[in-house]
């Protein structure tokens, strides 16, 4: 009993995290006049694959790669130049509770 509650709950997670990723997919093949229509279906009837190379080439996406890179870089030496390496922590003196 307590392993299908488990299960049931890590499936109603599951679903809410892949149901965003579904409609973004189902949103980037459909053609842009259908886009913002009321009543639309998940799957789009003319799947437009022609949206990806477009929007690669109308936004500039080398430049948002270029900066993704730069952050994500900073970001990762900031983390390991801040965090106390194990040899540091295992030789530093914590001051006792007693």
């Amino acid at each position: 009993m307590k392993k299908a509650l488990r299960y049931l709950v890590l499936s109603a997670l599951g679903a809410v995290f892949l149901i965003p990723f579904l409609w973004m997919l189902s949103t980037s093949l459909t053609p842009a006049a259908e886009v913002m229509a009321k009543h639309r279906s998940w799957i789009p009837t003319h799947p437009q694959w022609s949206n990806y190379p477009e929007a690669l080439t109308v936004l500039p996406f080398q430049i948002f790669l270029k900066n993704t890179l730069i952050v994500t870089v900073l970001a990762i030496i900031c983390l390991l130049y801040t965090s106390p390496s194990p040899r540091d922590r295992t030789r530093s003196r914590m001051p006792s509770s007693a």
